[in-house]
Protein backbone atom coordinates (compact mmCIF):
# COMPACT_ATOMS: atom_id res chain seq x y z
CA UNK A 1 0.00 0.00 0.00
CA UNK A 2 1.34 3.51 -1.40
CA UNK A 3 -0.99 5.67 -0.06
CA UNK A 4 0.32 6.88 2.61
CA UNK A 5 3.12 8.27 0.53
CA UNK A 6 0.75 11.22 -0.94
CA UNK A 7 -0.34 13.73 0.61
CA UNK A 8 -3.98 13.80 -1.15
CA UNK A 9 -5.37 11.09 -3.15
CA UNK A 10 -8.37 12.04 -5.77
CA UNK A 11 -9.76 9.61 -7.19
CA UNK A 12 -13.14 9.72 -10.32
CA UNK A 13 -15.31 9.16 -7.76
CA UNK A 14 -15.06 12.16 -6.00
CA UNK A 15 -15.56 14.21 -9.00
CA UNK A 16 -18.31 14.79 -11.29
CA UNK A 17 -16.75 14.55 -14.62
CA UNK A 18 -14.81 11.47 -15.66
CA UNK A 19 -11.77 11.78 -17.88
CA UNK A 20 -11.29 13.23 -20.37
CA UNK A 21 -12.67 16.01 -18.67
CA UNK A 22 -9.52 18.19 -16.75
CA UNK A 23 -11.96 18.41 -13.64
CA UNK A 24 -9.77 15.74 -11.71
CA UNK A 25 -6.80 17.75 -12.65
CA UNK A 26 -8.12 21.23 -11.84
CA UNK A 27 -9.50 20.47 -8.66
CA UNK A 28 -6.12 19.63 -7.04
CA UNK A 29 -4.91 22.57 -8.32
CA UNK A 30 -7.51 24.88 -6.86
CA UNK A 31 -7.15 22.59 -3.76
CA UNK A 32 -3.06 23.29 -4.13
CA UNK A 33 -3.28 26.30 -5.28
CA UNK A 34 -0.78 25.90 -7.56
CA UNK A 35 -1.37 26.52 -11.86
CA UNK A 36 -0.96 24.83 -15.10
CA UNK A 37 2.18 25.75 -15.20
CA UNK A 38 3.19 24.69 -12.12
CA UNK A 39 1.99 21.13 -12.42
CA UNK A 40 3.04 17.86 -13.77
CA UNK A 41 0.84 14.94 -14.96
CA UNK A 42 1.74 11.57 -15.01
CA UNK A 43 -0.85 9.86 -17.08
CA UNK A 44 -1.13 6.14 -19.03
CA UNK A 45 -4.46 6.39 -20.81
CA UNK A 46 -5.67 8.49 -23.64
CA UNK A 47 -8.67 9.83 -22.09
CA UNK A 48 -6.17 10.55 -19.39
CA UNK A 49 -3.74 12.80 -21.96
CA UNK A 50 -6.58 14.35 -23.48
CA UNK A 51 -7.64 15.66 -19.92
CA UNK A 52 -4.22 16.65 -19.02
CA UNK A 53 -3.81 18.64 -22.42
CA UNK A 54 -7.42 20.27 -21.78
CA UNK A 55 -5.76 21.41 -17.94
CA UNK A 56 -3.20 23.06 -19.94
CA UNK A 57 -0.74 21.86 -17.86
CA UNK A 58 2.85 20.00 -18.57
CA UNK A 59 2.49 16.31 -18.92
CA UNK A 60 4.31 12.75 -19.15
CA UNK A 61 3.00 9.83 -21.01
CA UNK A 62 3.53 7.08 -19.39
CA UNK A 63 4.29 3.71 -21.80
CA UNK A 64 5.69 1.25 -19.38
CA UNK A 65 3.98 -0.74 -16.72
CA UNK A 66 5.42 -0.68 -13.20
CA UNK A 67 4.71 -2.99 -9.89
CA UNK A 68 5.15 -2.32 -6.47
Amino acid sequence: DITHDFDTILTGEEVDSAKPDPEIYLTLMRKFDVKPNETLIFEDSEPGLEAARASDACYIKVNTHFFC
